[in-house]
């Protein structure tokens, strides 16, 4: 795993090849099989905001492993670049399949908020080849104009969970990803 922090995108940290092949594949089988409509905050189904397909991953037995090493890519992130104080996973992992076929995406949002205090870091770890799709690009809201996160499959990019971000709609494929979020003792 490389990791870096980018001079021109300085609230974001990345890394390489996070996943191997069989996980990734693991991952998105599992999507596939138990994919259910993906919500908003508050629980609501909003097809105008958020078009995606969502599968849970449960902490068990299967994924204990994935929890952990998600957990250690967190840290060393978090100490390199964050500074935050965190106590562990706000909730499940999720993986998210964005399919063109419904222009599948999530408009600008940010994953910090009523009900969601306690986030600190939010991190995706992009599942699909860079060829696979066209469009459905992770970016930024960075006060110049969105920042494309890269597309390079095993490739994970963290960043603060108050920073707004959206997956552009996807128009050719299917973009799959994992995100976990870190969560920690309120921001003073």
């Amino acid at each position: 795993m490389t990791a870096g922090q980018p001079p021109d995108f300085p609230n974001f940290a990345f890394a390489d090849d996070v996943l191997d092949e069989s996980g990734i594949n693991a991952l998105i089988a599992h999507c596939n099989a138990t994919g259910a409509e993906g919500m908003v905050a508050g629980g609501a189904v909003a097809p105008k905001f958020r078009r995606s397909n969502v599968a849970w991953v449960p902490r068990s037995g299967e994924y204990e492993g994935l929890y952990d090493h998600i957990w250690n890519i967190a840290q060393a992130f978090n100490s390199r670049f964050f500074g935050f104080e965190l106590t562990g996973f706000d909730s499940q992992m999720q993986i998210a399949r964005y399919d063109a076929t419904r222009e599948g995406g999530y408009d600008w949002h940010i994953d910090f908020g009523p009900g969601f205090q306690a986030r600190k870091l939010s991190l995706s770890v992009q599942l699909s080849k860079p060829d696979a799709y066209e469009g459905g690009d992770l970016e930024f809201d960075v006060g110049l104009g969105p920042k494309s996160a890269g597309r390079e499959r095993g490739l994970a990019i963290a960043f603060p969970s108050f920073i707004r971000h959206r997956v552009a709609p996807v128009t050719r494929g299917v973009r799959y990803s994992l995100v976990a979020w870190l969560s920690g003792p309120r921001f003073r």
